[in-house]
């Protein structure tokens, strides 16, 4: 084409895009087949502009974007020159290209699947447009999939019930989030591994708000009492009152192979100090005198796999957060086979409160560094 005709080639091209803004893909025929960018008539009035003879020699080409990036763009609370229609304007008018793409993509849909865009030019054109595009919304562009260790009983909790809550989490930060199947049809082989996909930014929020919601339990033993003395009432209206004031769950569960009573204390992680403090006040008020002799315990799933490289050669990494937190932990011994083997990742950390939570974040840190 003569550079002469450009700047006339430019304008006609520029009304031919606004034109067919009308007829933009809806979300419903963004996961159609056909390779066709628009209408063929259409095609043959952007084969004349474009100096070709026929429709046929418009080179298009059809791939995906992501659909979390692209959903960010269509946002309503963007200014104009952030929003989807302004970049794929500046594309077009860059690489005199005709581009098309969803224009009203479900923002929130619970689909996963990335919509296409189409792209229709010369096949140098094309490929220039194509490369703009994707430097924003590639599909792959820093896509992760980190592994994280939460313990399988606390996957109900965190997903909520009918799956509300996670999905919120996947919503609010644009990752997918999966939790072992084979939880739900074997009694036997559970799995602590959860998974989140997504770009690493996301990821790590991600990361962040399922260990948030991951409960938090804290338990200690009661005085030993004589057989004719009643156990504490958890149901007295000072536990009562604690348990609203703090958000905890107490209860009572006995151990009658070692004679004794333990009161456990559930919070979630985001409110660790109020269940810390509900912990201490409950303590006080249970054990009395006895109270500031009591050590707290306090259990955290980490995979058998990963006990070798947590614990450290010789045992020194362990030894270290032992002694720098003066707490007691017990990693079981997964070569043993008297243990279940859904026993086999349970650690116990006992001490006083501060320190068994510090401890348990220190170890927390070391199976997520293993795991992602």
């Amino acid at each position: 084409m003569a550079s002469t005709n450009f700047l006339t080639v430019k304008t006609h091209l520029s009304e031919f895009k606004s034109n067919s803004d009308k007829d933009t893909l809806s979300e419903a025929s963004e996961s159609g087949t056909t390779n066709s960018v628009t209408s063929a008539e259409e095609l043959q009035k952007f084969a004349l502009i474009l100096g070709l003879n026929s429709a046929e020699d418009v080179y298009q080409e059809r791939f995906r974007v992501d659909r979390r990036r692209l959903e960010a763009m269509l946002a309503d609370t963007l200014e104009e020159s952030q929003t989807a229609q302004a970049f794929f304007h500046r594309v077009m008018n860059e690489t005199n290209t005709l581009v098309k793409w969803p224009t009203r993509l479900k923002i929130g849909a619970r689909s996963k699947k990335d919509p296409h865009v189409r792209v229709a030019g010369r096949p140098e054109n094309v490929k220039m447009a194509r490369e703009k595009i994707m430097q924003l919304l590639d599909t792959r562009s820093n896509r992760v999939t980190m592994k994280i260790d939460v313990s399988y009983t606390d996957h109900s909790h965190i997903i909520g019930k009918g799956g509300l809550t996670i999905k919120r989490v996947m919503e609010e930060t644009g990752c997918h989030i999966h939790f072992p199947d084979s939880n739900r049809t074997s009694a036997v082989e559970k799995s602590n591994q959860v998974s989140i996909a997504g770009d690493m930014e996301r990821v790590e929020r991600a990361r962040a708000r399922v260990r948030a919601l991951t409960p938090l339990v804290f338990s200690f033993e009661l005085p030993i009492v004589a057989p004719s003395q009643p156990l504490p009432d958890i149901n007295s209206p000072y536990v009562q009152q604690i348990q609203e004031q703090y958000n905890v769950q107490v209860m009572l569960r006995n151990r009658p192979k070692l004679h004794a009573n333990l009161l456990v204390v559930k919070g979630v992680q985001w409110e660790v100090q109020a269940t810390m403090e509900a912990t201490g006040l409950l303590m006080n008020y249970m054990c009395g005198s006895l109270a500031s002799e009591t050590r707290v315990q306090m259990s955290l799933e980490i995979s058998a796999m990963h006990h070798g490289v947590v614990v450290g050669r010789g045992a020194e990494q362990l030894k270290l957060i032992m002694a720098g937190t003066g707490t007691q932990i017990m990693f079981p011994d997964a070569d043993d086979p008297n243990i279940p083997a859904l026993k086999k990742s349970c650690v116990t950390i006992t001490g006083q409160i501060k320190d068994v939570y510090a401890a348990r974040q220190q170890l927390v840190v070391s199976s997520y560094r293993l795991s992602s």
